[in-house]
């Protein structure tokens, strides 16, 4: 009896190293794929990975996804400004409340609005950008993307630029 209790207890602990080991495979193997998105960026996008990083962890986005956005919004310069006042990477307004003090806060204001909007319009890409091009009630109002030429041409490029980045 006690030969089989052993036996029992060898085989769950040789299939639970056998899960760990699995779970770390796969965790290298996304690893690796996060990190061959970053190979594909703009030295000047490259810089803020890890601010891309860790807004995504924090509200639920993709990284790559920010970087596509401020590489549209911005060609990925924290200290841009738009004629009409938008700042940072992600061109946000500060009436927004957007804090665009630094590279990270700019990024950690563009992945909470992002997930506000992906709470808003749903887990569509062309929806979400949509929304960040035209805003949320635009998107409602036309039950997805608007029919203005800039929304639509700025969700056809994003949309592009996203699939090439995550290939």
């Amino acid at each position: 009896m006690p030969h089989s209790s052993l036996g029992t207890r060898r085989a769950a602990r040789t299939a639970a190293v056998a899960l760990a080991l699995a779970a770390v495979g796969a965790t290298q193997s996304w690893t690796a794929s996060a990190a061959s998105w970053t190979t594909r960026l703009s030295p000047e996008c490259r810089r803020y990975v890890p601010q891309f990083n860790a807004a995504a962890s924090a509200y639920g986005v993709p990284a790559p996804l920010l970087a596509v956005l401020a590489k549209k919004e911005s060609g990925c310069d924290p200290s841009a400004v738009s004629r009409v006042g938008a700042r940072g990477l992600f061109q946000m307004l500060p009436a927004s409340g957007a804090d665009l003090r630094t590279p990270a806060t700019q990024t950690t204001s563009a992945a909470k609005s992002l997930a506000s909007i992906k709470r808003q319009v749903g887990s569509r890409l062309d929806h979400q950008l949509a929304a960040w091009n035209a805003g949320v009630g635009a998107v409602k109002r036309y039950h997805g993307v608007p029919p203005f030429r800039e929304t639509r041409d700025f969700v056809a490029s994003a949309t592009a630029d996203y699939r090439r980045l995550v290939g």
